[in-house]
């Protein structure tokens, strides 16, 4: 059947190594670190000392990009967003501006970078990505890694960025067509040193903001709290499509290694995020392999991205789902909601419905 989703690379919140490999020394760029494992919440930052692309930042899942566990009155869900004025302070912290190009990348098939891309597009940041493919490809292709705490220590010490040259560590595949020599170019004198001053005379930076009285919410963004679920949910009509971005196991109820209830909210359809990385490249954002994936998902009355019907995604906690909203979003679809709180949220109030069928949208 021929897809009528028009590809919108124009709109696309992907971005490619070979990209951030010829800016990765721009003042204008700001690279963010996002790993996190939920089996192991130290696991992130150890990685990024490990090793990370040169200048990353590095924010964590749960102490950067969420509030505490059901924070409100025990609903919420695991990872709440934070609200929005103590996330921006965060990215103030860390002499984030407005009009910088932020990219952002994992090793978890852009489930949690997604998370930072959503909550920057969310409070009004234009130029952020996600970074296809993710650190492990990144480094696996020979492009440069930067061990240490680098730029990200030396911010938080003294509000200014410089890396330790001795930090660097390069890995070179020649296979790729890079050779040490085009490391360093990129590379330039090896310091990463970024012109502040430069920042400041092109933006103000989000502390700047806040500190002139400018109030942030998460208002660019369609966001579906608990009533709009139950709305859906609980109707015959089936106003709105409700995705499932966790695994079929999960989704079906046959396993569930978090939350306290098997199963999943009525009337979800299941499209595992990681269903939609390209297995050629195993990239998220291979546009053309997101349009024949997600229509083979997609009930009819959903496969025009002109469509206002509105599309809901859904996770576990707010996290994963994200990255099927960016999926949505490369093809242009403008009217796709995220659930924060997601199904964590959902079974916190203990008298909703749970369903473990595979639902068919009629």
């Amino acid at each position: 059947m021929t897809s009528s989703i028009r590809l919108a690379q124009e709109h696309t919140p992907f971005i490619d190594m070979s990209w951030l490999y010829a800016h990765v020394n721009d003042p204008d760029v700001v690279i963010i670190d996002v790993r996190f494992a939920l089996n192991d919440p130290t696991y992130g930052y150890k990685a990024y000392k490990n090793g990370h692309i040169p200048g990353a930042l590095f924010m964590d899942l749960e102490k950067d990009l969420s509030a505490p566990p059901h924070a409100h009155g025990g609903h919420g869900g695991r990872h709440p967003l934070p609200e929005a004025h103590v996330f921006v302070r965060r990215l103030g912290e860390l002499g984030i501006g407005p009009a910088q190009t932020v990219v952002i990348y994992d090793d978890h098939a852009g489930g949690f970078a997604a998370r930072l891309w959503w909550m920057l597009k969310a409070i009004g940041h234009e130029k952020v990505f996600i970074l296809n493919q993710g650190f492990s490809a990144w480094e696996g292709a020979g492009y440069p890694v930067e061990k240490g705490i680098g730029r990200f220590g030396a911010r938080h010490a003294t509000g200014h960025v410089h890396a330790d040259p001795a930090s660097m560590t390069d890995y070179v595949n020649n296979d790729a067509g890079r050779t040490a020599d085009h490391i360093q170019n990129a590379k330039g004198s090896g310091t990463f040193d970024r012109d502040d001053d430069h920042d400041m005379r092109h933006s103000k930076d989000y502390a700047q903001l806040l500190a002139a009285g400018k109030e942030f919410t998460y208002q660019h963004m369609p966001v579906a709290d608990v009533h709009f679920i139950r709305e859906v949910a609980l109707a015959k009509s089936r106003p709105a499509l409700l995705i499932d971005a966790r695994d079929e196991k999960r989704y079906l109820g046959e396993i569930e290694p978090i939350d306290p209830v098997a199963g999943h909210i009525p009337g979800a359809v299941n499209i595992f995020y990681q269903s939609l990385l390209s297995p050629e490249t195993n990239a998220l954002g291979d546009l053309d392999y997101l349009n024949k994936a997600l229509v083979a998902h997609l009930p009819e009355t959903f496969r025009n991205n002109a469509s206002e019907r509105p599309i809901i995604c859904y996770c576990g906690s707010g996290v994963t789902s994200t990255a099927l909203v960016a999926a949505f979003y490369a093809l242009g679809y403008n009217h796709v909601y995220l659930y924060p709180g997601s199904y964590s949220d959902w079974v916190s109030y203990g008298k909703h419905p749970i369903a473990r069928a595979r639902h068919t949208f009629g």
